[in-house]
């Protein structure tokens, strides 16, 4: 029992310092990209490094953005009814609160936070952080929240795949720049820790993977300043689209890593339950 109680403080730490880490990577982010001239003229710029996406899949990339989160809500209802009739309330409880709390905190942010208008960078209005990606992301973790728990772990594997494509197609589509992507993944992420805290999470059984996250996250960061330093003429000779390769990967890749951070906090399956939740039995 000593022991157990150990791991679960030990888990509940960890998770609050997870939480103080999206956070403030969320207030670097909007500093950096939205309150900076130059963040935000490498964040409009973005929109030109994404032009041949846009022009080949851009209505395509429109419509992945709007159908997929209908389709993870649906799945979330079928999997949280499944959940409260095999008496897991607390499990749903919570995977509401997430959804609830982290498109509502997205949403009150666009309000409080400004987004100055110090140069003609792409469109003036604030989309920062996305609500629709915050719902498509935190739909997709209370998907894994209320998983039952002998689930395929390839259902967890497509719902995450899944939600990685919004993001993608949220800035492809011309709909969001990346920024407003990262952010909402940084929220979502936030949020996530606090309603799982002391739920052993994929953190817990890897621990090495918050800090690759971390070093490719500078990797995709690295990129994008490299298109921007590079000659345009140097690697864009066998681009066929406007913008540049290098910020197309790196932007991509950002995206990337910020939805990635948020899947790692799906609970994990062979783990204790959490305090207060009730099991299925793995029925």
């Amino acid at each position: 029992m000593d022991s157990n109680v150990a791991v679960v403080h030990r888990t509940g730490v960890g998770t609050l310092l997870r939480a103080a880490a999206f956070a403030a990577a969320f207030a670097v982010t909007y500093v950096v990209l939205v309150v900076l001239p130059i963040g935000q003229q490498a964040d409009a710029t973005s929109f030109a490094d994404f032009g041949l996406a846009n022009q080949t899949i851009g209505s395509a990339a429109g419509l992945y953005r709007l159908i997929v989160p209908i389709l993870l809500a649906l799945v979330a209802l079928v999997y949280g009814i499944i959940a409260l009739v095999r008496r897991r309330v607390a499990d749903v409880a919570r995977a509401v609160l997430l959804v609830l709390v982290s498109v509502g905190l997205c949403e009150g942010l666009k309000l409080l936070l400004p987004r100055p208008n110090v140069g003609d960078f792409g469109y003036s209005a604030n989309t920062f952080p996305s609500g629709h990606v915050a719902f498509a992301m935190s739909t997709a973790l209370a998907i894994t929240m209320v998983l039952p728990r002998h689930a395929n772990r390839a259902i967890v594997a497509v719902v995450m795949l899944a939600t990685v494509g919004v993001a993608w197609c949220s800035v492809a589509s011309f709909a969001h720049r990346p920024s407003d992507v990262v952010g909402a993944a940084l929220v979502v992420g936030a949020v996530g820790c606090l309603v799982l805290w002391r739920s052993s999470t994929v953190y817990d059984r890897m621990p090495a993977l918050a800090p690759i996250l971390l070093c490719c996250a500078g990797g995709s960061v690295a990129l994008v300043v490299l298109a921007t330093i590079i000659p345009v003429g140097a690697i864009t000779l066998f681009w066929p689209g406007p913008g540049s390769p290098l910020g197309f990967l790196g932007w991509s890749a950002l995206c990337t890593v910020a939805v990635v951070s948020v899947a790692a906090l799906t609970p994990r399956r062979d783990a204790l339950p959490s305090p207060g939740s009730s099991t299925d039995g793995g029925r």
